[in-house]
């Protein structure tokens, strides 16, 4: 998945050199955003991958931001102002911090939530 603008295929295929390309222009919504997680985790739990990246990220992108939050109940409810759908939520267990609970949401006023955590 890339934020690439409109390059034909062709010159895709070239750049990337690793075999072959599938490109599909998509919009972001919840319907789409759910595929695209189910996607990318299938297999994510397979001891063959255990300590090794499952993902790559393109050049360019900015890195994920990572935060610890002290104050769950004051997130809990600026979280709740927004406007966002639930896409899923589970568990998984890591062996360095125990059982993991984690919720995936769209939300659409992405930079919002954005500027509030990088407040934290």
């Amino acid at each position: 998945m890339c934020n690439l603008i409109e390059i034909p295929l062709h010159d895709l295929q070239t750049l990337w050199g690793y075999g072959w390309v599938n490109r599909k222009i998509i919009h972001s919504d919840p319907t789409t955003n759910k595929k695209i997680i189910y996607y990318l985790n299938k297999g994510i739990m397979d001891e063959r991958l255990a300590g090794k990246k499952k993902y790559l990220r393109s050049f360019g992108l900015m890195k994920p931001i990572s935060i610890m939050i002290d104050d769950l109940e004051e997130f809990y409810q600026h979280f709740a102002t927004l406007n966002m759908e639930k896409i899923e939520s589970g568990s998984y267990h890591s062996n360095l911090y125990g059982e993991i609970q984690y919720q995936n949401y769209y939300v659409e006023n992405e930079k919002e939530l954005l500027d509030y955590v990088q407040g934290l």
